[in-house]
């Protein structure tokens, strides 16, 4: 997560001793933007608006899955971000960002996501 923890710790005792294709989760929180080989998947919470798109700019061609909460986090090139419909919670996957950053995205979570594209979000 960058900047603050807005899960209070949640996310770090959901992960705890589990693994992915046999490799350890772990959680970090980072100050600044990671670099390359940091990590993997990125949140960035609303309340890094300030630092959003300087960070989001410096992030946007490294393999580095990006998670916000917002459309305008995606309009800001973010990767994946969170949307109430009703009262559940979807994603939305900008593929044009994910591919800037050198991603493919399963076709598995692309079957349950809202795909988008930037000429969706007015950015391309």
């Amino acid at each position: 997560v960058l900047g603050k923890d807005p899960f209070q710790g949640a996310v770090e005792d959901v992960i705890r001793d589990r693994r992915v294709e046999g490799r350890p989760l772990s959680w970090k929180r980072f100050e600044d933007p990671p670099r390359p080989g940091e990590c993997h998947v990125l949140f960035i919470g609303s309340a890094e608006h300030v630092r959003l798109n300087k960070a989001l700019e410096k992030l946007k061609t490294m393999p580095i899955l990006t998670v916000g909460e917002s459309e305008a986090f995606g309009r800001a090139g973010g990767i994946a971000w969170f949307r109430l419909e009703g009262n559940r919670v979807r994603f939305v996957i900008n593929l044009d960002a994910a591919r800037r950053a050198g991603l493919k995205i399963s076709s598995r979570l692309l079957s349950v996501a809202t795909v988008v594209t930037d000429r969706d979000l007015g950015a391309g």
